[in-house]
């Protein structure tokens, strides 16, 4: 099952495009057949050859499990109020697949050596898409981009250093998540690994991934980046804090807040415009997405806080929009998404799901184990630093390899914490 998990892990960075075959539903990729296989393994493994699948109690791994597993079935349920049934089902089939591939990490991968083979696999992965970035940024070939799009004021022929990096992605914002996604592996792989070359490869590529993301001209993912240095340069203090330590953080960073608004009064006056006008005139894209997250929250209290259903975002923006949009339907922000689409309750348990795994890995990284720790801080630095990222991509739910690194995040937890009983019971 070794070799099947590797291949299942590293085929998701294809995207859907390479290699790939076109049906009436959808592109099917080796990552997605490899997926669909995963529930009919399981099922041979316990009713033909009688194998119990081993499920760890009271463990925080097994709590975000299971939490992603009470989301499928609410978003399963919803096909009862959808509108669109089409939608609704693609929605479901991309779900099913990353919950089929957190099953496989879970119950499959059972040792850090398992999971680190794995992890370098996505990092090779990724390395192979930073390449074809400065493939693409020096020779201004593009093999799937829409250049009427991307290209939009036809410069990349005449300024070279205005071409952006996008792969097989829709958009260079998508880009930009999955580097910023690398750099973190990209810190745990050069921990892990004892050999030199391998360690200055990965800060190598780590810089190249960098200035990637500044090629992309996406304002949210250089800020992320900036704030993944920092938290990972603090994080490497071995410092314990204690409650009133995150109150004097909190309340500070609220008088910042204040005091940026105080300083410019003209930017709060901005905001309450962007936010509360209705009048339908010609919209920056940022007023744009401010009115789709508006519209979201209006489609929220018409459904009574049930949601619109899976993959029904976009039909309700394209049929009822009370605020202008500027034809743009998908609703840009991952975390309204999911309270839009599926409703209050699978909203709260995200969050719960968010918060076991941020705790578990704070409390892992505090280890005199420097492999433990320094993939915790890792982990950690993409979970926290994901919270913002998410928001520049059109929907994670479409970005396959989001489900890998979550699925990687539990299967690890789950690793640690077995490990960490055992040693206990000695």
């Amino acid at each position: 099952m070794q070799l099947y998990i590797l291949i299942l892990v590293m085929a998701v960075f294809l995207g859907s495009k390479l290699l790939a075959i076109p049906t009436p539903f959808a592109q099917m990729t080796i990552y997605r057949l490899l997926a669909i296989g995963v529930p009919v393994i399981l099922t041979y493994q316990v009713t033909i050859k009688k194998k119990n699948l081993v499920i760890i109690p009271n463990s925080d791994g097994t709590r975000a499990l299971v939490g992603y597993l009470l989301w499928w079935l609410y978003a399963l349920l919803s096909v009862i109020w959808v509108v669109d049934i089409v939608s609704w089902f693609q929605a479901m089939f991309l779900m099913s697949l990353g919950l089929f591939v957190m099953l496989a990490l879970y119950f499959w991968v059972t040792s850090e050596i398992q999971w680190q083979t794995l992890i370098y696999g996505v990092w090779f992965m990724i390395c192979t898409q930073v390449i074809w970035g400065y493939h693409e940024i020096l020779t201004g070939k593009y093999l799937f981009a829409n250049l009427d799009k991307l290209d939009k004021y036809r410069t990349f022929d005449r300024i070279p250093s205005t071409r952006m990096p996008i792969t097989y992605f829709a958009n260079q914002n998508d880009y930009a998540t999955l580097l910023l996604a690398f750099i973190a592996i990209s810190t745990i792989c050069y921990h892990r690994t004892q050999s030199f070359w391998l360690k200055i490869t990965t800060i190598l590529f780590g810089g190249a991934a960098s200035y990637l993301i500044y090629r992309t001209d996406s304002r949210m993912a250089l800020l992320v980046l900036l704030m993944m240095i920092g938290l990972y340069t603090i994080f490497q203090f071995n410092f314990n804090l204690k409650r009133k330590h995150w109150l004097i953080l909190l309340v500070g960073g609220l008088m910042m807040v204040i005091g940026i608004f105080f300083l410019k009064p003209t930017l709060g006056k901005s905001i309450m415009t962007m936010l509360l006008s209705q009048q339908n005139y010609v919209l920056s894209g940022d007023g744009a997405r401010i009115n789709l997250w508006k519209n979201g929250l209006i489609f929220l209290a018409e459904t009574y806080g049930l949601g619109v259903g899976a993959g029904n975002i976009e039909t309700w923006m394209a049929q009822v929009p009370y605020y202008p949009i500027n034809g743009l339907v998908n609703i840009h922000n991952w975390w309204i998404e999911i309270l839009v689409a599926y409703g209050l309750v699978s909203f709260i348990i995200y969050i719960g799901v968010y918060f076991i795994l941020v705790r578990k890995l704070w409390i892992m990284s505090k280890t005199s184990n420097h492999h433990q720790r320094q993939t915790s801080l890792g982990l950690l630095v993409f979970m926290i630093t994901f919270i913002f990222s998410s928001i520049t991509s059109a929907s994670n739910m479409l970005i396959e390899w989001h489900w890998i690194i979550f699925a990687l995040i539990i299967s690890y937890v789950n690793i640690i914490e077995v490990r960490m009983n055992k040693e206990c019971k000695r």
